[in-house]
Order: structure tokens, then C-alpha cells, then sequence
């Protein structure tokens, strides 16, 4: 489960920590990832601290679950391609903030350089309904003052990161990612990006 505590008031998530495997059948994975937030024009920064956790649901499958205080996630990865060098993931999953609906379709990919050392890379796209959340911690959402743009119907990700793997029961995991609306904001929605460290606890898929 991932907990922000932080500058935002409502902000997205959208780094996951994980690789493309799926956590061991009935073990935890947990996740502790200071992170920054940035939206683009105009430029607003939002940090955040991040708890996380995933379970495993059979070989190939888990979920996880994240909130940051103003938000609350969850996905379910499948594991499709798994082989020594290469894995491949297919992960879905929703966003609900208190003005914002996001439903996220990433495919994660990840590059076993070693035993102990993955580079990750994703992409996908993210559905978007209701308004784009607030970046400003001192606004609520009944204040009156409110204006903002709309979330953005369909928005572009990717994404870049690694995973060194300290022990069988302990990894690292610096990830940046990029959303953006496909239309190129002519509505107003706003490009992000995210960047954080995730330290991982538990039972590793390695």
C-alpha cells in the first residue's frame, strides 16, 4: 500500500516501485519512497513520503494499494512474459482523489542486467475524469475559489527506474515518470512528473 504524507493537497501517484513480477504467492512486498511531484506550467512542486505494499495472488499475479493522504490507489499486475533477462507486465489500476477519477494501463517492462540489478521501463496510458487536482496544500475543495482545468480524457505515460536488490528481502528503487495529456493540453490540462527513491521490505520475486 503506498502512503503519501506531504505539500499536496491532492496530487497523483503514479510511480509504482515495483518490477514486472509479481510478488511471491501470499507474501507482503513493502514500499517507503520519498518522492517530489512537479507540475508543469505553471511550474508547482509537491513532495510527498509514500508507504506501500503488494500481495501476491498466484505466480503471475498481485496487487497493490496506495494513498498519499488525499488519494487512494490500486492495481493488479500480471506477470505475462518471465524469463532470466526479460520480464513483461500488464498492470491496471484507479486513482481517486476527492475531484479526480484516474484509471491507469501501464506495461511495465523490465531488463534483468544481473541477480541483483533490473532497469525498468514503462508505458501506457491513464483515462482521466472530473478536474485536475489541486497542487497547493493551503486550497480545500469548498473553498469557493476553486477553478481548475479538467483532468485530461486520456493522458500519455512512461516511465524509467531500476531496482537493486541489496538482499533476498530488501531493494532500492529510484523510478521517474512523465504524465501528459494526449491532446497536448489544449484544454488546459496540466503535464506532471514524478520522481522519487522507493526502498522495498519483504519478500522479493528474485
Amino acid at each position: 500500500m503506498a502512503l503519501a504524507v506531504g505539500a499536496c493537497s491532492s496530487c497523483a501517484a503514479p510511480n509504482l516501485y515495483t518490477t514486472p513480477r509479481a510478488a511471491p504467492v501470499g507474501k507482503f512486498t513493502s514500499v517507503v519512497a520519498p518522492q517530489l511531484v512537479r507540475r508543469l506550467d505553471p511550474d508547482t512542486d509537491a513532495f510527498a513520503v509514500l508507504l506501500g505494499a503488494r500481495l501476491g495472488l498466484a505466480k503471475r499475479l498481485d496487487i497493490g494499494l496506495r494513498t498519499n493522504l488525499a488519494s487512494v490507489g490500486a492495481d493488479i499486475k500480471w506477470n505475462a512474459v518471465r524469463t532470466d533477462f526479460f520480464d513483461l507486465a500488464l498492470d491496471g489500476g484507479v486513482q481517486l482523489m476527492p475531484e479526480t477519477l484516474y484509471v491507469d494501463m501501464p506495461i511495465l517492462a523490465g531488463f534483468n542486467l544481473s541477480e541483483d540489478i533490473s532497469l525498468l521501463v514503462s508505458t501506457g496510458i491513464t483515462l482521466g475524469k472530473g478536474e485536475e487536482p489541486s497542487m497547493n496544500s493551503r486550497e480545500t475543495f469548498d473553498d469557493g475559489i476553486r477553478n481548475h482545468p479538467p483532468a485530461g480524457r486520456v493522458l500519455i505515460r512512461g516511465g524509467v527506474g531500476a531496482q537493486f536488490r541489496f538482499t533476498s528481502s530488501f531493494a532500492v528503487v529510484p523510478e521517474f515518470t512523465y504524465l501528459g495529456p494526449l491532446d497536448g493540453g489544449r484544454n488546459g490540462t496540466s503535464e506532471f512528473i514524478s520522481a522519487g527513491l522507493g526502498f522495498c521490505f519483504g519478500a522479493l520475486p528474485y
